[in-house]
């Protein structure tokens, strides 16, 4: 039995060694990240921040009015997001899809 593998075999893998053990590189991908279109505003990410500390110290009625928080910033920036799409596919003069 062969087994399965995506990649190009490393210069240590020969054909001679054993079958069930093959070594693989995968080929590295770029990863691209765009600071220009931050999906959500520093005061979301701070209130989930403040949410995951109050999660880690049990305080399970702070957690629950901070997850209230977070939803409702978390819809206004996807609110703005969705805005400022819809805004610059119209200068573009396309459409969203």
């Amino acid at each position: 039995m062969t087994p399965l593998s995506v990649g190009v075999p490393t210069a240590g893998a020969s054909a001679t060694s054993n079958p069930n053990q093959t070594v693989f590189q995968r080929p590295s991908k770029s990863i691209t990240i765009k600071f220009g279109s931050q999906l959500f505003r520093l005061q979301t990410l701070e209130l989930i921040r403040q949410r995951g500390i109050a999660r880690a110290a049990d305080n399970r009625e702070l957690a629950s009015e901070l997850a209230k928080q977070c939803r409702q910033a978390v819809k206004e920036d996807l609110k703005e997001r969705r805005a400022a799409v819809m805004i610059e596919a119209a200068e573009a003069g396309k459409g969203i899809r």
